[in-house]
């Protein structure tokens, strides 16, 4: 009997031996190997971690402006337009002015500006590629738009549009919605282009600008020439003016615009576009004519602003070059 119990004590210690860890680890250590694992911790992590502010609300804005003068000229007037916005927005609001519309564009798709003023083509390269949408035109005579005109001498061999094919055309520049875009897409309406590459069935050249373009038109360098409905009674003489006549009428081209990009969150999107329209109030219109070179802003929906503009792009294939 004595014996039959030794022998279940020993069977007894031995396997509480085999149960016991070849390793224990330090009660530590083991929380280590907790954490690591998922459970909670007790580190601030906010603290550690550098992307822990991203979701802080912006407090500061940057418009971008292509001056019709020089910056030295209206840095004061900058200065004042920075200090108004910032005023009557509740956010800091800083102006850039870069030196073209590509880097406008690459700006806004890179957050580092979040409004910009704009011509009317550049502005939809900066809607399908940045995100912007409008928050008013400018006024002029009355309206947020005007036409584009090609123009022919009155006493010239060309009577219609349709004369054009296998003749010289003068554009004013590759960026131009009056000189380029629109007059192009009345050109293929009517059936004298397919397109405007190199193989359009005319000679196209750009004179740089609509002044160079009317001069040279009646220096007979061109057989036509697309300008805007204003630039006649602008850069030309009574008795130049009426040596030319009118061929066509294309349009509406949209007048200039500032707009907004409308990825920001909505309160401050709001409180931005109130600022830019207070801009047609009393002392205020200073400004807006002196930076932007216009006297009105009336409030638009991109819908309204950029139809015919749209048409015309899609209608010939043609999109402002970045």
């Amino acid at each position: 009997m004595r014996k039959a119990v030794l022998c279940l004590m020993l069977a007894i210690g031995l396997l509480g031996c085999e149960s016991k860890p070849k390793d224990t680890k330090p009660e530590a250590d083991a929380g280590k190997a907790t954490a690591d694992a998922g459970a909670p911790v007790t580190t601030d992590m906010a603290a550690a971690d550098p992307h822990a502010n991203l979701d802080k609300p912006r407090t500061s804005f940057t418009l971008t402006v292509r001056p019709t003068s020089s910056p030295q000229d209206i840095a004061d007037d900058v200065k004042k337009l920075e200090a108004l916005l910032s005023k009557e927005s509740g956010f800091t609001v800083n102006i850039r002015q870069p030196g073209s519309y590509k880097a406008v564009v690459d700006l806004l798709k890179k957050d580092e500006a979040q409004l910009s003023y704009f011509a009317a083509w550049p502005y939809l390269a900066g809607h399908m590629k940045a995100d912007m949408t409008v928050i008013g035109a400018s006024v002029v005579d009355g309206k947020t738009d005007y036409k584009s005109q090609w123009l022919t001498l009155a006493n010239g061999k060309v009577k219609t549009l349709k004369d054009l094919k296998g003749k010289t055309v003068g554009f004013t520049s590759t960026t131009s919605a009056a000189g380029f875009l629109f007059p192009s897409a009345k050109l293929a309406e009517e059936g004298v282009v397919d397109t405007m590459k190199d193989d359009a069935g005319l000679k196209m050249e750009f004179a740089g600008s609509e002044k160079a373009a009317l001069e040279g038109l009646l220096k007979k360098k061109y057989d036509a020439v697309a300008v805007s409905e204003h630039a006649p009674a602008r850069d030309l003489k009574p008795a130049e003016r009426s040596k030319l006549k009118v061929l066509s009428e294309q349009g509406p081209v949209p007048n200039s615009c500032i707009a907004i990009k409308s990825t920001l969150p909505e309160e401050a999107r709001k409180k931005l576009e109130a600022a830019i329209l207070k801009l047609n109030e009393g002392e205020n219109k200073k400004l807006l004519q002196n930076v932007f070179g216009i006297d009105e802003l009336k409030a638009l929906e991109h819908y309204q602003y950029v139809d015919a503009l749209q048409q015309a792009s899609d209608s010939i294939e043609l999109r402002y070059p970045l």
